[in-house]
């Protein structure tokens, strides 16, 4: 899936478009970001920090910023790593337990300048009997930043932009 987003309606489309996730076709829209699940149990809190990727994109309809992956690094209230999230949404720990990831349900942002709250299904990949491997869901949310707020012009076309944000993921069993 791609993102597009067209200056004149930055303000209209950049939460629906722009969110970091590759999933959105299938969602209907904004939905609490609370595990469905009622016996889900707030297990682990970690704060998060890096970039949205994007490229400036062009075809028949205009310029675009066409989102490429997350990279974000994951610490806990100490400012210790414990998992970063990349490409796919997956989350990686050092001890190879990994979560696959699926966008389950999504709020606005903030502002329009801030990503949206996102449910992540997941579901363990890697290591299971690593760090990550007992989580069924995770939830980001109080992101700021995170989406373009220059346009993608002819003179910025390929070119590749980082877009900084933050984050709370909370992660549940």
């Amino acid at each position: 899936m791609t993102f597009r987003l067209f200056l004149p309606a930055l303000s209209v489309l950049s939460a629906l478009t722009l969110t970091g996730c590759s999933a959105l076709d299938a969602l209907m829209g904004p939905g609490a970001i609370d595990p469905k699940d009622t016996s889900a149990e707030k297990a682990l809190v970690l704060y998060g920090t890096g970039v949205q990727k994007f490229q400036c994109t062009a075809d028949t309809q205009g310029l675009w910023w066409r989102f490429i992956t997350p990279e974000v690094t994951l610490r806990d209230e100490k400012g210790r790593k414990v998992a970063t999230q990349g490409a796919d949404f997956t989350f990686s720990a050092p001890d190879k337990s990994r979560l696959a990831a699926k966008v389950e349900s999504w709020t606005e942002g903030k502002t329009k300048h801030d990503l949206k709250g996102l449910l992540f299904a997941v579901r363990p990949a890697g290591n299971l009997k690593g760090i990550l491997s007992h989580y069924r869901w995770v939830k980001r949310d109080e992101a700021k930043g995170g989406i373009p707020v220059s346009a993608c012009t002819r003179n910025s076309l390929g070119a590749v932009l980082a877009v900084r944000f933050s984050a709370r993921y909370t992660f549940y069993r």
